[in-house]
This record gives structure tokens, C-alpha cells and sequence, in this order.
């Protein structure tokens, strides 16, 4: 399933906000005009709680992230542990 968590709607508050959601980087790394924070530990349970939802509502066995490369490797790596070892055999 193609997932593309930095594709946010316009309702939501702009670059330089300080929920601490959208990373707080000069440019934009997204080419999408906002850029998720990864880091930020909230962020990176719901973008987990989604994959997680989607393979167990839906049965998804894969995931294609567009604009991964802004999420650091160490987070992406976590996300893909939690569900391998919560639907163990899919992968």
C-alpha cells in the first residue's frame, strides 16, 4: 500500500508552529510544503499506529512510503521491528 504520511491537509497550522510536529527545518523536505518531525515521539506513534492499523484492519502485507528519506533510518527500522513482531510470518 502506498503511504504518504507528510501529505497533509491546508486545516493544518503552517511551517514554524510549534506543536512540534512538523519539523522545525528551514526548507521544506517534503516537496509537500510541510515536513513530518519523525523524532518527535508522538509522530512517529501515530505514523506506527497507522501501519499497524492498516495490516490488521486490511490485512496489508507491505507498504510503499513516498518521501521516506525524511524520516531517519533508526525510526523506520523501529516501525518495521514493531510489525514484524506484531504479524510475525507476513513479512
Amino acid at each position: 500500500m502506498r503511504f504518504i504520511p507528510n501529505g497533509t491537509t491546508q486545516s493544518i497550522p503552517e511551517p514554524g508552529n510549534r506543536s512540534g510536529y512538523f519539523c522545525g527545518c528551514p526548507k521544506d523536505l517534503s516537496g509537500a510544503g510541510r515536513t513530518l518531525d519523525g523524532s518527535n515521539p508522538m509522530v512517529s506513534r501515530m505514523i506506527r499506529d497507522s501501519l499497524e492499523f492498516w495490516a490488521d484492519q486490511y490485512h496489508v502485507d507491505g507498504f510503499r512510503f513516498d518521501l521516506l528519506g525524511v524520516f531517519d533510518y533508526v525510526t523506520v527500522a523501529d516501525w518495521a521491528r514493531y510489525l514484524d513482531q506484531r504479524f510475525p510470518g507476513r513479512a
